[in-house]
């Protein structure tokens, strides 16, 4: 037998165990008798152990290379499928996003590798149950359809991010361009943080062009975002109801799913089916509108729109009639209102026609689009929104009834009208690049507004009002320490609303008014069209028109050679705050006149130094803050014995904290004396030894900043305006006034008689804006001593200081038809008798109330329209029970819009607390519109010294329906704005310290229990099985993200009826308690805190300053009421 182990190597030729090659088995070598030799035993041992080993490296080796050949080989021509580098395997490709995880894009922008270039939208929405499309929801109002947008794919990524909220989405899918082949997600991931919905699918899409597919459902709520439902009235009382948007800043993504930043600009289509008794609005004109008369529907198919953000989309369904016009150029103007009204749109028509006239000339380019439609919207939350080619507007900003709107309701349509049209350019055809820039759309539009009303109706003089509203608006706020940059870096969603404030707005067109007023001055170009001003901003537009902009890319438009444009507003617009300009005499050290400069000193300069202005006397030089300050100023003398002009406007620009001011008109030196006795005309030719200087910084109030004197020199400044008081013009007394008392409120003067001593020049005063400041600081200085022990005498100061300017205006106009001052008398009518019924007037009030029962009896009072606000004002504040309910008669049965504003303020200046608290209870029961109660409770808090506390204990007593009425269905801004405008009012230690108690124990609100769209899924996710089971990921986007795990296929029936029923406000059967659920007492919304504390600090502030000034201020009425 063979050795252990041993196997013989199988024949592989039958012959060759015939021919004896090999032996037979058992033939063996050894026993024949014969041994092998050593050739045979190497054979033995090659055949054994080296063929084997041979033969499977061969077969190997052939594996190796027919794989190579296979992988290596050229595709061939009708091969489809791309080349593959085969690479070492190290994980997945790159920007590869598992599918299966729950991955979100969760930053604050989106990612940029999807572009969108055009959308095309077509949907449809139901109202009043007319929805034959809508499956079974003919009960609700919704809307619902499909949006393809075309996406420029810059990146190989395997997801997609767009916004969404609120909305039902199936069906997403992503299709090559020419839709020959498409991709399904693989999983959607919802972020309701940050809105934005994240597709992720199986496979790497490479760069191209694509589409984005999905189908989407919504309702419509009365929440002034979105896409939302409005409500009217006819004249017969019947409810009718429209369907409108408001899209700004971030809620386009309600209405269809879009890629919502102001950056990603995209041209759209835009097709609505709307029931057949209504009619469709968008930004452009209809190419088609077709019937379907089986199902009762009308389809509009719009042109294509020009590049544009989501934020100015806007789509209307409407029953609303129009007036119509065009421009010089051809565009078509419409202004529509409720049916049979279109009367009320006549003013605004003509505005707008002649203001889009003017903007084209200065701007010298033409208006965009082909027609321009401004509507009136009954339920509408801002003032108007600038919507490319689709105007919304409040009924009061749009309409005026010409037997009963005032000039003050002119004026507003007017600069309305103007700001929005101004918007067409500065924020439509050429938009900032993201909200932090916000300014270059709002600021531009402020400053325009007034451009735009002053060339349509001059009689107004606009020019000349920016001062007095905008500009001390902006000074007021951002003297504050809770302000911010015009220019400032966004890092949360709920800032982009905050910033829609002031600072943006005002103090944005207020530092364009100062660039323009210094380009002026100091730029030289070869060529002007206009100004160097407006010549800039036509570079700007046309270099950026149909794109998007940023801060430096207008100071580059509008800059010239060694002017430094940029350099010059970064300073304005990179830093918060402003500065205050001092002016000191040259040897001074404190801001003091000292004993050498009181005496003969040759006054040849002064220094003047700058440093932040703080409202809050505590913050005083706690800033090391500059700016570039084009400082402007005027020197007077009275070396003739009145003032006069002895340096005309001089500009410098102030680059440092300090710097001389030269005042030599030559030769000429100017002397204060050492004793000054300032009590009259006579008194002060006593007074004088020697000419004097008076130094007016900030000529014509064009700068952005405040100007400080010398305690003398505002003695000085006080006796010229009572003798003479045309020295100065009208902008530069309210601009003087305006400064003495910033300086006082501020704790910048040892005594306030310098800055109190000034009101005296008010007894013959008449311009409209230099009462219009005087005003607001007799406002401000009642509120703070209506509490105190001296408040009659301060009440019989301004009484007898108002006396001459009363009867001059009168409660009629007195002046010939076509004066073009009555405007503006008109105007300081309404302000004058306002205030004065507000500080109790005797013979104001008692006029007014014989008027109010002349009213209130059907009959005609002989009073111009200006003067009915403090009637009505009159007759609640001081008629008592029977007057205040006549005024809320009134303003239920008024149609207007602007009438009823006027009965609706009204009513929130009663005195009597049992009054007070009735006023508050109106603006919460449903009677007032959304839009307008959260403004009439702050109203309601600053007119009574009572209003304040009572306020404050209804909002916390009443918090848990506020937030669900007001809250973020519509926008917790306006419940923010609230909390910070009562909590400023407070006057006492213990208010402040019981609303800081509350602010330090309240809990974050929590609004999930009050998300609209929940119960819109419920339903129909039990109606339709199918949807769920198939596509439980398409959920609405709040619904996927807070529900998400109850979501499961096996139990989702009952998972889903008890969502429903937690959407009614109770919980899900098997936890349902029946006890009643108490709210927190008082919870926050977003930002709330900082809101309340904005509000205390200036209640801390106001609380100071009376410990500092409020028993001397007193003396000095007390002093003054007895003198006079």
């Amino acid at each position: 037998m063979p050795p252990d182990g041993y196997q013989p190597v199988p024949a592989s030729d039958p012959s060759e165990v015939e021919s004896g090659t090999r032996a037979p088995p058992g033939d063996a070598a050894g026993e024949h008798g014969s041994q092998p030799t050593l050739w045979e035993k190497i054979r033995g041992l090659v055949r054994r152990y080296l063929v084997p080993v041979l033969v499977t490296a061969a077969i190997v080796l052939v594996i190796l290379l027919g794989a190579v050949l296979l992988f290596a080989r050229p595709s061939s021509p009708g091969d489809n499928t791309p080349p593959v580098e085969r690479q070492p395997h190290k994980g997945p490709p790159k920007n590869y996003i598992d599918p299966h995880s729950d991955w979100t894009w969760s930053r604050f922008r989106l990612p940029t590798h999807a572009i969108p270039e055009h959308y095309d939208l077509d949907f449809e929405t139901a109202l009043e149950g007319d929805a034959s499309a809508m499956k079974d929801k003919d009960d609700s109002f919704n809307f619902g359809g499909t949006v393809t947008i075309s996406l420029d794919w810059k990146e190989e990524r395997n997801y997609v991010v767009f916004n969404s909220h609120l909305l039902v989405l199936d069906e997403i899918e992503l299709l090559n361009d020419d839709e020959s082949s498409k991709m399904t997600p693989a999983k959607i991931n919802i972020d309701s943080t940050q809105r934005q919905i994240s597709v992720i699918f199986r496979d790497m899409v490479k760069p191209g062009k694509y589409k984005l597919r999905m189908n989407y459902r919504g309702e419509l709520y009365q929440q002034l975002r979105g896409y939302y439902l409005s409500q009217y009235k006819d004249d017969n009382n019947k409810l009718h109801y429209l369907a409108t948007t408001q899209f700004e800043a971030t809620d386009a993504r309600r209405a269809f799913p879009c890629l919502d930043e102001p950056i990603l600009k995209a041209t759209f289509s835009i097709n609505m089916t709307v029931p057949a008794k209504y009619h469709a609005l968008s930004n452009m004109d209809p190419l088609d509108i077709s019937m379907d008369s089986e199902k009762g529907l009308k389809r509009y198919s719009f042109r294509e729109t020009k590049r544009m953000s989501t934020y100015l989309v806007a789509f209307i369904v409407h029953n609303f009639e129009y007036v119509e016009n065009k421009t010089k150029s051809g565009k078509r103007v419409r202004v529509y209102t409720a049916p049979g009204k279109t009367y009320q749109g006549n003013f605004a028509l003509d505005c707008a026609v002649k203001t889009i006239d003017h903007y084209e000339y200065i701007y010298d380019i033409e208006y965009a689009l082909p027609k321009e439609d401004l509507v009136a919207i009954p339920d509408f939350g801002p003032g108007a929104m600038e919507n490319w080619g689709l105007i919304t507007y409040r009924n009061t900003d749009l309409l005026i009834d010409p037997a009963t709107s005032s000039a003050g309701n002119r004026q507003r349509v007017a600069s309305v009208v103007a700001h929005e049209l101004a918007h067409q350019w500065f924020g439509n055809l050429v938009t900032m690049n993201w909200w932090d820039s916000l300014w270059l759309n709002e600021g531009f539009a402020t400053y325009m507004e007034y451009q735009g009303a002053n060339a349509v109706h001059p009689e107004y003089h606009m020019i000349e009002q920016f001062f007095i509203t905008d500009t001390i608006r902006a000074l007021a706020r951002d003297g504050g320490e809770y302000t911010h940059a015009i220019h400032l870096n966004l890092e949360d969603p709920a800032q982009i609303d905050e910033i829609f404030d002031e600072i943006s707005y005002s103090k944005g067109g207020s530092a364009l008014r100062m660039l323009d007023s210094y380009l002026s001055q100091v730029s030289k170009p070869a060529k002007v069209r206009i100004n160097p001003f407006f010549d800039g901003l036509h570079r700007y537009l046309t270099k950026h028109k149909f794109g998007n902009a940023k801060t430096t890319d207008l100071w580059e438009a509008l800059n010239e050679p060694d002017v430094g444009v940029p350099e010059f507003m970064s300073t304005w617009t990179e830093q918060p705050g402003y500065p205050v300009i001092e002016i000191h005499a040259e040897d001074e050290e404190d801001g003091h006149d000292s004993p050498r400069n009181a005496r003969d000193v040759s006054l040849h300069a002064w220094k003047i130094t700058q440093e932040r202005f703080f409202n809050n006397p505590a913050l005083k030089g706690s800033s090391d803050q500059t700016w570039i300050v084009p400082f402007t100023y005027q020197v007077f003398t009275n070396s003739t014995g009145t003032p006069e002009l002895q340096v005309p406007t001089k500009l410098i620009k102030m680059e440092n904290k300090s710097t001389v001011i030269d005042t030599r008109p030559q030769a000429q030196e100017f002397y204060i004396t050492e004793q000054l006795d300032l009590r009259g005309d006579s008194d002060m030719q006593r007074g004088f030894d020697r000419p004097v200087a008076l130094v007016k910084g900030n000529v014509d109030q064009n700068g952005f900043y405040r100007v400080q004197l010398p305690p003398r020199m505002i003695k000085i400044a006080s006796e010229w305006l009572i003798a003479h008081p045309n020295f100065i013009g009208p902008l530069d007394r309210a601009g003087m006034l305006e400064d003495a008392f910033a300086m006082l409120m501020a704790g910048r003067m040892e005594d306030p008689a310098d800055a109190l001593g000034m009101l005296s020049f008010l007894s013959k005063e008449t311009d409209t804006n230099v009462w219009y400041i005087a005003i607001e600081k007799f406002i401000t200085l009642d509120r703070l001593l209506s509490l105190s022990s001296g408040y009659g005498h301060f009440q019989s100061y301004v009484w007898d200081l108002m006396d001459d300017i009363l009867g001059r205006t009168g409660w009629e106009e007195t002046g010939q038809k076509g004066d073009e001052n009555a405007h503006l008398r008109a105007i300081l009518r309404g302000r004058l008798y306002s205030f004065a019924i507000r500080i109790g007037h005797p013979r104001v009030v008692k006029q007014a109330l014989v008027y109010a029962a002349l009213l209130k009896d059907g009959k005609k009072a002989p009073v111009e329209l200006s003067t009915l606000s403090a009637i009505y004002a009159a007759a609640v504040r001081h008629g008592g029970e029977e007057f205040y309910s006549w005024i809320l008669k009134e303003y239920y049965k008024a149609k207007f819009a602007t009438d009823k504003s006027r009965f609706l303020f009204a009513l929130a200046g009663p005195q009597e607390p049992h009054l007070i608290e009735r006023s508050l209870e109106i603006a919460i029961s449903g009677d007032v519109r959304s839009q307008d109660a959260l403004r009439f409770v702050a109203s309601i808090a600053r007119l009574s010294p009572l209003g304040p506390r009572i306020t404050w204990t209804f909002l916390r007593d009443n918090w848990s329906q506020i937030l669900k009425q007001f809250g973020e269905a519509s926008s917790f801004g306006n419940i923010n704005a609230v909390l910070t405008v009562v909590t400023s009012l407070f006057t006492s230690k213990s208010m402040i310290a019981d609303v800081e108690e509350v602010r330090k124990n309240a809990p974050d609100a929590d609004f999930s229990h009050q998300k609209p769209g929940l119960k819109a899924f419920a339903k129909e996710a039990v109606q339709d099985e199918k949807f769920v089971l198939e596509d439980p990921g398409m959920l609405s986007a709040f619904a996927m993200d807070q529900f998400d795990e109850f979501v499961k296929l096996e139990k989702h029936k009952e998972l889903v009826n008890n969502l429903a029923q937690a959407d009614e406000g109770n919980e899900p059967d098997q936890k349902r308690d029946e006890s009643p659920v108490e709210a927190p007492v008082f919870s926050l919304p977003p930002l709330a805190g900082e809101s309340i504390d904005r509000g205390l600090n200036s209640s801390k502030t106001m609380v100071r300053w009376l410990e500092r000034y409020g028993q001397p201020v007193q003396n000095w009425f007390r002093k003054e009421a007895r003198e006079a």
